[in-house]
């Protein structure tokens, strides 16, 4: 994509693909790498104690690759160049090969490093300035092959927690029954009926700067055996997330390759249901009188009714 002069965070004005993908990378950098490979480490090596004696059943089938297939639409492709079509030209007997490779990664938690390579591109964020840096999204390109049993991987995850009833019903994002309108119909109704019963409704709308890049590694780890996700499953994201090789592409420009500690990738098929777990206890979040909490991926919406304003504000607070 082309991309106009930018204006740097320290005001330096660049105009080059080299030094506007330059400004891009190290701010992705500064946002996105924890730096914290020592705690990560020891996590993955805790983890990896509780499955010793654990025996591992084969969790990917071919009928999940061909479900994840049949969806998939050709987009850009990731560093290998190999692309969804290519994949559903596959024979069976290719995506049972392609099943015991995935199966083998779960159950020894390994991620070969050439499967988490991914392109960075910088996209506008709509109604942004996009002269500034900051009106820009970075998303990933990953490989095709490893998107498929990440998507796989996220599907079960998702089974998982709707079928036990742990996400909390205010926590609406990326969730199937949970349309993008559903949370806003819920505070639209609860204003009317205070309305109609005398009541003040008082909310407060937030946003979640940087949401994704935020995500606390240990923390999340700890969420998700706190929920009793399967331990391999566990296991295998601590794996995934626990470093990602990236280069920024800008026009005729591309960087070397670096190694981040990030939080969730945007553009990871996993990511939306890992920071659902994440941020499920705000959603469950309980306080004097009446109200809610709704959350839609990093957007929240508290509100409190009541007779007494100042009551009700501080109840909200």
């Amino acid at each position: 994509m082309t991309v106009g002069t930018i204006c740097r965070d320290d005001g330096v004005r660049v105009t080059t693909d080299k030094e506007k993908g330059e400004a891009f990378l190290h701010r992705f950098i500064a946002q996105t790498d924890h730096s914290d490979v020592d705690i990560r480490g020891a996590v993955r090596k805790e983890f990896a104690g509780t499955l010793k004696n654990m025996h591992y059943e084969d969790m990917i089938q071919v009928e999940d690759i061909k479900q994840i297939l049949k969806k998939a639409k050709d987009t850009a492709p990731g560093p290998d160049g190999v692309r969804y079509g290519h994949m559903k030209a596959l024979s069976d007997v290719d995506l049972a090969e392609m099943a015991d490779y995935f199966n083998q990664s779960i159950k020894t938690a390994s991620v070969p490093q050439d499967w988490v390579h991914s392109y960075l591109i910088p996209l506008p964020k709509p109604f942004k300035d996009h002269s500034k840096l900051s009106g820009f999204r970075i998303i990933t390109l990953q490989n095709t092959f490893w998107k498929v049993l990440e998507k796989i991987v996220a599907v079960k995850l998702q089974e998982f927690l709707e079928r036990g009833k742990l996400l909390p019903r205010g926590l609406g994002s990326f969730r199937p029954g949970k349309d993008t309108w559903a949370n806003a119909a819920t505070f639209a109704f609860d204003a009317c009926e205070g309305f109609q019963n005398r009541q003040e409704t008082i909310a407060v709308g937030l946003d979640l700067e940087d949401a994704y890049n935020r995500v606390r590694y240990d923390i999340l780890m700890t969420a998700l055996r706190e929920k009793e996700v399967n331990p391999w499953l566990v296991n295998w994201v601590a794996a995934v997330l626990y470093s990602r090789r990236v280069a920024l592409r800008l026009g005729s420009w591309t960087s070397e390759t670096c190694t981040l500690a990030p939080g969730l990738p945007q553009g990871s098929a996993i990511s939306p249901v890992n920071f659902n777990v994440y941020t499920s206890k705000i959603a469950s979040l309980e306080a004097p009188g009446v109200g809610r909490i709704l959350t839609f991926a990093d957007d929240i919406l508290a509100y409190r009714q009541g007779e007494e304003r100042e009551q009700t504000a501080r109840e909200l607070q």
